[in-house]
């Protein structure tokens, strides 16, 4: 089809799309919007299984001025697998943003800074819920699409024929679905970055359109799909738009809060977009970079990595280094392994993985593509086959760039039972990794290594008592196994005495 032909067929795809979300003048016009909703969160790989999972319900007003790129989200948020129930109020101020009230599970309200990672997810994820604002654009002329070529650019949902609307977009193409026959937005299709499974299909759902008596039709039904699972369900009860809803001094950053803004967290919140706002819906929100690595070493070879949110064990063995959990990202893996080199000389040689639950794997990827084999569970193998084999090119990490690379040996999946079994032999410090009676994870195990035993999520050591349940379940199964440990040191927390952790059993 000639490129003008085709370039007016597009026009009256838009067209006919901007009819019926209440005229193209309507749709160019849009300026300022308040919506009210309410609806659940689930995050992928946080759970007894891998899949979705921790869901957690909210409630949510929303006030949006388009133009300036301005939003305040105030949240109500229940969280029944931590039996909390927070407030906390997310505002975006072009390039920066705040956040006010109780942002975090277990930490108390205050006024905190928005990191730029977090205010690009914000905004990318309410562009994404709101197909409109996506044409308001195209109609301005701000964004560049192609319509789908005639012998391919329909495609069937639910019987119907569909004109697809292909989006140039920073992070990956964008496909709006319009109904032939109407003009009705149905769904959207494009590609993001799950932190653990990296590049993967995402869509949203569009339902129940209505105009609220303010000229431009909003979805009052929202899914979306990451990888093909439900991570977000919305109901929109009320929606505004208009001119003059509110004022701008609504969005100002507060004084006392220095601005940092950085390009690379911003393109980061963009491509992990759906991965900040499932996090940061259940309670931790993924922003920021922790890159300090804080050694102690707590028995000859055995290395406590600390000085983030998440903790690592660094094992040091004949023929290199073994590493136990590779927590919250590439960029903190390669803190690790720098910290290796220049510490003890040497390449890290295996990974092993605690359980699946994505803030303590997603930089396990990074660990791989620098030739470390990677020891799991049996019961997530299916899952590890298909992150190690995942593309990563919306935010490239070492195994994709090892990938590209035909010259490097590509990683492999190094899977083991370990029901009471070695995992790493060594002459001077073996590894073995073994499971336990929990309800964390399915694929949860206790790592132990020269005297020390790693345990994460189930038991964090500090000051306190240990609850009985997990604390029983860790002596019994360390008892099956026939270990006498000097410490115990969590993903979580600090590193105690095992003499301390028993006398603090109820």
């Amino acid at each position: 089809m000639p490129g003008s032909v085709l370039a007016d067929r597009l026009d009256d795809v838009l067209k006919r799309a901007a009819d019926f979300l209440g005229g193209e003048q309507s749709v160019r016009d849009l300026q300022q919007i308040e919506i009210s909703s309410a609806g659940t969160r689930w995050v992928l790989d946080e759970g007894l299984e891998p899949g979705p999972s921790r869901q957690g319900t909210f409630k949510m007003d929303l006030q949006w001025d388009v133009r300036k790129q301005q939003l305040r989200l105030d949240y109500d948020v229940e969280t029944p697998s931590f039996g909390i129930v927070r407030s906390v109020i997310e505002t975006v101020d072009g390039a920066d943003g705040f956040t006010e009230g109780q942002d975090r599970n277990f930490s108390p309200p205050g006024v905190s800074l928005m990191r730029s990672d977090r205010v690009a997810s914000i905004k990318r994820h309410q562009r994404l819920l709101n197909p409109q604002v996506i044409l308001r654009e195209l109609l301005r002329d701000d964004g560049e699409a192609r319509l789908q070529r005639q012998h391919n650019n329909h495609h069937g949902w639910r019987g119907e024929l569909h004109d697809q609307v292909k989006i140039e977009d920073d992070v990956a193409e964008i496909t709006l679905f319009i109904r032939s026959e109407t003009g009705e937005i149905s769904h959207l299709k494009t590609v993001t970055s799950d932190l653990l499974r990296r590049d993967v299909p995402l869509m949203v759902k569009y339902k129940g359109w209505e105009s609220f008596g303010n000229g431009v039709k909003f979805p009052t039904q929202l899914e979306i799909y990451l990888d093909g699972e439900l991570v977000h369900r919305e109901q929109r009860s009320a929606v505004r738009a208009g001119t003059d809803l509110f004022l701008s001094d609504l969005f100002r950053i507060p004084d006392g809060l220095d601005v940092e803004r950085d390009r690379q967290l911003s393109k980061r919140g963009n491509g992990h977009h759906q991965s900040f706002q499932s996090l940061a819906g259940f309670g931790f929100p993924p922003d920021g970079l922790q890159l300090n690595v804080v050694s102690t070493e707590i028995t000859p070879g055995v290395w406590f990595l600390s000085g983030a949110s998440h903790n690592s064990l660094a094992v040091k063995q004949k023929d290199g280094v073994v590493i136990v959990d590779a927590p919250l990202g590439p960029e903190r893996s390669r803190a690790i392994l720098d910290w290796v080199k220049e510490n003890l000389n040497e390449e890290v040689t295996n990974v092993v993985v605690s359980h699946h639950h994505v803030d303590h794997t997603a930089g396990v990827r990074e660990m791989a593509g620098h030739g470390a084999r990677v020891v799991v569970h049996t019961s997530a193998k299916d899952l590890w086959k298909d992150v190690l084999r995942s593309r990563s090119n919306i935010l490239r990490d070492s195994l994709a760039r090892s990938n590209l690379d035909k010259k490097k040996r590509r990683p492999h999946v190094h899977i083991k039972d370990y029901n009471e079994l070695v995992v790493l032999e060594d002459n001077n410090v073996p590894v073995r990794a073994f499971p336990y009676e929990q309800s964390h994870s399915a694929d949860s195990v206790i790592v132990a290594a020269g005297g020390v035993i790693f345990v994460v999520d189930t038991y964090s050591p500090g000051p306190g008592p240990v609850p009985a349940a997990v604390g029983l379940a860790i002596v019994k199964a360390v008892e099956a196994q026939g270990l006498t440990p000097l410490f115990i040191a969590g993903g979580h927390g600090s590193f105690i005495p095992w003499a301390d952790f028993l006398a603090r059993l109820p």
